[in-house]
């Protein structure tokens, strides 16, 4: 089994008993969901992420983490693709809230590749 695979089964398991609260960084503010019914859920069933492939996670922009026409949606994106990518949906259940820097890409599960280029960026 991929180290992806292992994380998103780790992240559903976790998140079907407790809360992940998504900080939208936008007006939406924290946002509370669980996994139910093997889904990603928020606002009442109103807006639903299916677990992702690596391919959704790596670029942003596939299966549930496609854009379109919902802005809370839009802006919940790419902190659920970070927190994956850094491992910290394993840390913490408020992201990025929670999480400080020293943080990411701690569990065996981190995308390794992302690691090198964030080190590189900064």
């Amino acid at each position: 089994m991929k180290s992806t695979d292992t994380a998103l089964l780790q992240v559903w398991a976790r998140y079907t008993n407790e809360d992940l609260i998504i900080n939208t960084q936008a007006s939406f503010g924290n946002v509370a969901g669980r996994v139910k019914n093997n889904v990603l859920t928020y606002n009442d069933g109103a807006i639903t992420f299916a677990k992702p492939t690596a391919r959704d996670i790596f670029g942003c922009s596939t299966g549930p983490f496609a854009t379109g026409s919902n802005a809370q949606v839009n802006a919940m994106i790419p902190r659920l693709a970070a927190a994956f990518n850094r491992s910290t949906l394993l840390v913490a259940n408020e992201n990025p809230n929670k999480i400080t820097a020293g943080q990411y890409y701690q569990n065996p599960t981190t995308n390794v590749s992302e690691r090198r280029s964030h080190v590189i960026c900064i």
